[in-house]
């Protein structure tokens, strides 16, 4: 299942990343408490960054406290709410939808983005 997981991967985000000016990834830390799926984690992260190291993209590491920051609870909500589909979940694993990755994704990319002098194009998420 891994592999498998791991060639979707690397065939979805190449063409992507191969055109990327940076990749953001959120830094992981192991909760010992919450230990299942680790493997899955580092196996998944690893994609992009071998990527990038592959197309000489530099690679920076995003504390999930800044974004969270950002995006804090209503503003997450409604941008999940807004951005929701049928499809909105490539991965519809129920950990993956209970987790909220997909969302979380889209806020670490949109934060980083921000922290660059980016902004978001509506005056407030709640307006979605």
């Amino acid at each position: 299942m891994q592999g498998k997981r791991i060639l979707f991967l690397r065939q979805k985000l190449q063409p992507i990343i191969a055109g990327a000016s940076t990749v953001y990834i959120e830094n992981y830390s192991v909760n010992a408490s919450t230990i299942k799926g680790c493997d899955t984690n580092f196996f998944v992260r690893s994609v992009p960054i071998s990527l990038a190291a592959e197309a000489g993209v530099p690679v920076h590491d995003i504390k999930v406290q800044s974004w969270r920051k950002t995006f804090k609870g209503d503003a997450r909500n409604a941008l999940f709410n807004a951005l929701r589909t049928p499809t909105f979940f490539p991965d519809t694993t129920t950990d993956a939808i209970k987790n909220g990755d997909a969302i979380d994704a889209v806020c670490i990319g949109l934060h980083s983005l921000m922290e660059r002098g980016f902004s978001l194009a509506v005056r407030s998420l709640s307006a979605m």
